[in-house]
């Protein structure tokens, strides 16, 4: 997935531990003989297995919990028995609707209520780690992730900004939050790899003022310099299978305490993450010109 890749590409590049990935092609985390395989053959586990689709997980129930729920039960009874380690990445559904009234942030010890099945599978992922450790894991809770080899909200909204047969585009304008990138995630998951802090379940999103989706979208227009008008409308315009919660804002201060490094501001993440799409869809093109260029020079 989006992150397992940026994960695996960073921390190959960065660290000199031996990194293994494993990726659903050969390795199926419901299946207990490869969940023990896996964490005989590694020292730390990082975790970015999720199933994601939010409203398919609606009428694919079962798949969606025994992937973000249930196999978790498994894995971190058995990394806590031999003694490994575990950093698992949770999501911001699990705290619900609980403060969708307001725009008081969410922190780690308010009272938790999922309102789809998405949220409520993570709600069960984190809570069978909590069941099995007591140390040796991190839990991340992040909001709004993006960044490459993904298809998300930042994603979908670039494309469409820059599709010529698309006049205007309308997005939700009542869910708060934060964007979280997944190089911040990597900076997080390396500080305490590297430095240490304290186990536990923390809050993760980038730094910088609460935003809406609606106001991401026009930042992203104006990153682009193009000229398309973005609609606000909310949430119940759209209507989709799950329900989702209007304020996913995340109080970091508990993790602030805690790693040796400053959260990166969202808008700058973006910024950069722009300019890296740019440079991919224009690089990519010249790739495919520059071998079509070599076969044919081959040929001659």
């Amino acid at each position: 997935g989006m992150l397992g890749k940026y994960c695996y590409q960073r921390l190959r590049e960065s660290t000199k531990f031996k990194i293994n990935m494993y990726d659903h092609s050969t390795f199926d985390i419901t299946n207990q003989d490869d969940v023990y395989a896996m964490i005989c053959n590694n020292d730390c586990i990082i975790n970015c297995v999720a199933y994601t689709d939010v409203d398919k997980a609606e009428s694919n129930s079962l798949l969606c919990k025994n992937v973000n729920g249930i196999s978790l039960d498994y894995l971190a009874y058995e990394i806590n028995k031999q003694k490994k380690f575990l950093i698992h990445i949770s999501s911001d559904f699990v705290y619900g609707d609980i403060k969708d009234d307001s725009l008081i942030p969410l922190y780690e010890d308010d009272i938790v209520h999922p309102i789809n099945v998405y949220g409520e599978s993570k709600l069960e992922g984190d809570n069978n780690i909590l069941m099995w450790m007591s140390s040796r894991y991190l839990i991340l809770r992040v909001s709004w992730l993006f960044g490459p080899y993904g298809n998300n909200f930042i994603d979908k909204i670039y494309n469409q900004l820059l599709d010529k047969n698309i006049d205007e585009i309308k997005v939700v304008n009542d869910q708060y939050g934060r964007l979280t990138s997944t190089k911040l995630v990597v900076d997080v998951i390396m500080n305490w790899i590297v430095f240490g802090f304290k186990s536990g379940f923390y809050n993760l999103s980038c730094n910088g003022d609460i935003t809406t989706k609606y106001d991401i979208a026009c930042k992203i227009k104006q990153l682009l310099n193009v000229d398309k008008k973005i609609i606000p409308v909310s949430s119940g315009f759209f209507k989709t299978v799950a329900v989702r919660q209007k304020n996913s804002i995340l109080s970091c201060e508990k993790l602030d305490k805690q790693v040796l490094l400053t959260r990166s501001y969202w808008k700058n993440d973006l910024a950069n993450y722009i300019k890296y799409k740019k440079i991919t869809k224009y690089g990519s093109c010249w790739t495919k010109i520059y071998n079509l260029f070599i076969k044919i020079f081959k040929n001659q």
